[in-house]
C-alpha cells in the first residue's frame, strides 16, 4: 500500500513562542511516527520570536533522527535579529547545520556557541572514546549556572546520569542537553532540557516491567516517573526523571517529560504528575526542569 505524503507543518503566526508547550505543534506534522519516513521536511521558523531549551533540544533530535533515516530537513531561519542570535549562541546552529540544509544569513548560521556563563549551550552527546570527556563539560558548564549548594550538586549528578544513560536506554548514540538561566521577577531560575531519538521510556522499561505495555502510555510513563521504576532488574532505587522531578518539586520548579505520544507534567513546586496521550507520536524523549537558582 502506497504511503501518502502529509503536508508540510502549517505556517506558524508572527511572534511564534517555541516552548514546551508549542513546539509539538511545529513538529509533529512534519515527524509524527505515521509520516512518510522518506518524505523531505520543510520546518520554517520565519515567524519565531522566542526559543526555549526544550524546543532546541527537541528540534535537534527530531532533525537527528530524520537525517538518520535519509530524509532532508530544510530550516528556514526566524526573520528576527535577536532569535537568530539565539539560536547561534545557544549553539543549536552549529549541531544542526550538518544535519538540516539551514537557510538564513552566514554570519549566523556558521557563528559558533556563547561563552557566557548564563548558558549550558546546545550539547551532542556521543557514545564514543570521548563521551566521559564530554559528560565532564556538561558537569563543568553547568556549575556556572547557580551556587554550589547541596541541591545543585544533586541536580548535576542527576543531568550527567542521564545524558549518561542515554545510550543504554534509548539504544542511540546520540543525545543532546542544553540550559539557560533566566532571570525574573520572582528571582533567577534555570531551565534545562535533554533529548533523544531513542525507543522511548516505556520501550526501554518494558523488558523488565511488561505490565506497562497494558497502560495508556500517559498512565504508564506517570507510573514510570512516581514509582521510579528501572530497565535493570536489581535496581531497586529509581530513575532519574523521578530524582529531576524531586528537586524541580523543592526548588519550586517545573517537571515535563515526553516520550512517544506520552507526557506528564507537574506545575510549578508541585509534587503530583499529571498525564496526557496524544493521538500522534514522536520519535524518542524529551525531559524539561526548571529551578529556582536564587
Amino acid at each position: 500500500m502506497a504511503i501518502l505524503a502529509s503536508p508540510d507543518p502549517p505556517p506558524l503566526a508572527a511572534g511564534t513562542r517555541l516552548t514546551v508547550t508549542t513546539v509539538g505543534r511545529l513538529l509533529e506534522p512534519a515527524f509524527a511516527l505515521d509520516q512518510n519516513p522518506l518524505r523531505d521536511v520543510v520546518l520554517d521558523l520565519r515567524a519565531v520570536q522566542f526559543v526555549t531549551p526544550y524546543a532546541l533540544a527537541a528540534l535537534a533530535t527530531q532533525i537527528e533522527a530524520a537525517h538518520d533515516r535519509g530524509r532532508m530537513v530544510r530550516l528556514l531561519c526566524p526573520a528576527r535579529h535577536e532569535t537568530l542570535l539565539y539560536l547561534a549562541v545557544s549553539g543549536f546552529f552549529s549541531q544542526v547545520r550538518s544535519r538540516a540544509d539551514v537557510v538564513g544569513p552566514t554570519a549566523y548560521v556558521e557563528r559558533g556557541p556563547t561563552t557566557a556563563k548564563t548558558v549550558l549551550p546546545l550539547t551532542r552527546i556521543e557514545n564514543n572514546d570521548d563521551v566521559d570527556r564530554a559528560l565532564g563539560d556538561v558537569r563543568a558548564l553547568l556549575r556556572q549556572l547557580a551556587r554550589d549548594g547541596d541541591w545543585f550538586k544533586r541536580f548535576r549528578n542527576l543531568v550527567v546520569e542521564l545524558c549518561g544513560n542515554i545510550f543504554r536506554h534509548a539504544e542511540v548514540q546520540v543525545g543532546y542537553v542544553v540550559a539557560q538561566r533566566y532571570a525574573s521577577r520572582e528571582g533567577p531560575f534555570i531551565e534545562l532540557a535533554i533529548g533523544d531519538a531513542g525507543q522511548g521510556v516505556i520501550g526501554s522499561l518494558a523488558r523488565v516491567h511488561p505490565r506497562l505495555l497494558h497502560l495508556d502510555p500517559a498512565v504508564a510513563l506517570r507510573t514510570a516517573v512516581r514509582d521510579r521504576l528501572s530497565s535493570r532488574p536489581d535496581d531497586h532505587g529509581g530513575n532519574g526523571f523521578h530524582g529531576l522531578h524531586k528537586v524541580a518539586t523543592e526548588r519550586q520548579g517545573r517537571f515535563v517529560l515526553r516520550s512517544g505520544g506520552a507526557r506528564v507534567s507537574a506545575s510549578r513546586g508541585a509534587t503530583a504528575l499529571y498525564g496526557t496521550t496524544r493521538a500522534r507520536c514522536l520519535q524518542g524523549t524529551q525531559v524539561m526542569v526548571t529551578v529556582d537558582c536564587d
